[in-house]
């Protein structure tokens, strides 16, 4: 389907950043998008938790760079895959609970009614 047909995208990516990297043009030129983030983006063992107090606070600081990035573009909003449990799934680690992340994915889709949903590397 042609970029021009496409009225409702939705993006899933792994972490804050992806989106632009991959995706930035198109987030630009379709009337409506969402981008879903898979996981919380603060991986462990890099030291972001010493620089920001804790790995927490590191993951709040980059979604709220996503925002403002995201808020820059007319129409497009993002959200974050959780658990049950209303946690958010860990860097490096989702491929630990896919069938609840493939869950929540299809509930925001489901919410969404995209008439594509794109992955940058797709």
């Amino acid at each position: 389907m042609p970029f021009e047909n496409l009225k409702r995208v939705l993006v899933f990516v792994a972490h804050p950043d992806d989106e632009t990297i991959g995706c930035g043009a198109l987030l630009q030129r379709v009337p409506s998008s969402l981008v879903v983030f898979a996981v919380d983006g603060a991986p462990s063992g890099y030291g972001f938790e010493r620089k920001f107090g804790s790995l927490q606070n590191y993951s709040e600081e980059r979604f709220k760079e996503a925002g403002r990035a995201l808020g820059l573009v007319p129409k497009c909003s993002f959200r974050r895959l959780k658990r049950r449990d209303d946690a958010y799934f860990p860097d490096r680690h989702l491929f630990e609970d896919l069938k609840e992340s493939a869950s929540s994915l299809l509930t925001i889709a489901q919410e969404f009614s995209p008439d594509a949903i794109r992955h940058p590397c797709v």
